[in-house]
């Protein structure tokens, strides 16, 4: 979804709870960190000098991951052809887990690599190590970590019902996550965004998640991610 949508909807949700101050802007700063790969988007202080931005040479760069490799889940999509949707699915429950552990402060950055590390999903997805994972934690502010991370739930909340990103039903459980890499640049984006008829349960589950976290409460994502009883593998689906 392009970065504006991800502010409107996130902002929407900020208004009816009456979210102001630092914690409203530091909540949409992370709303957008999904798709530059780091809660500062000051670009990884911890590594001074990033991979060269060449594909065959992009293995420990998370901002191609997210896109094109491993970290694909940061975006609700598969990242595999092919890819079972209960693995998928396994991977955005590693990232709420994660999150949730941040957002509540339950996690801090001292030790929010260790927390990654010892998630089994997460660890799958970092592959033993080659993608640097200080290159998504990226600061060492916990209040900020706090806030970021949970605008980061928000933007999964809403990849997750995004057209062009999985395919859900009339009763919104989840038939398909899709492979980038299988479509059409120009159709993904012409349909980066939530269809109408769930738009309304997209908004309630961000202000659920909302709600939560900002109680200290974790964010329940159960009912967000119930697949269908014929839930398909990854492709392309109708943007190839």
């Amino acid at each position: 979804m392009l970065l504006d949508r991800h502010t409107e909807y996130s902002t929407a949700c900020l208004d009816a709870l009456n979210i102001n101050g630092n914690t409203r802007e530091q909540i949409c700063i992370g709303a957008t960190s999904n798709d530059l790969c780091e809660f500062t988007n000051e670009f990884q202080i911890f590594i001074k000098t990033p991979p060269p931005r060449t594909r065959g040479l992009m293995d420990g760069f998370a901002l191609y991951q997210s896109h094109y490799g491993r970290l694909a889940s940061m975006h609700a999509m598969a990242k595999d052809q092919n890819e079972p949707a209960t693995n998928t699915k396994a991977e955005l429950q590693a990232w709420f887990d994660f999150l949730n552990e941040l957002s509540t402060g339950e996690a801090t950055i001292k030790n929010a690599k260790q927390i990654a590390l010892n998630n089994k999903k997460m660890k799958e997805m970092f592959s033993g190590g080659s993608l640097q994972f200080e290159g998504i934690v990226d600061t060492e502010d916990d209040t900020k970590i706090r806030s970021r991370s949970i605008g980061m739930m928000l933007h999964l909340i809403q990849d997750s019902y995004t057209t062009s990103h999985c395919k859900r039903n009339n009763e919104g459980e989840l038939e398909k996550f899709y492979w980038y890499n299988a479509q059409d640049s120009g159709k993904h984006k012409a349909h980066d965004d939530v269809a109408d008829k769930h738009k309304v349960a997209m908004l309630e589950e961000c202000t659920n998640c909302l709600e939560s976290v900002l109680d200290k409460t974790k964010y329940d994502y159960t009912t967000l991610l119930i697949l269908s009883r014929n839930a398909a593998n990854s492709d392309g689906g109708e943007f190839t």
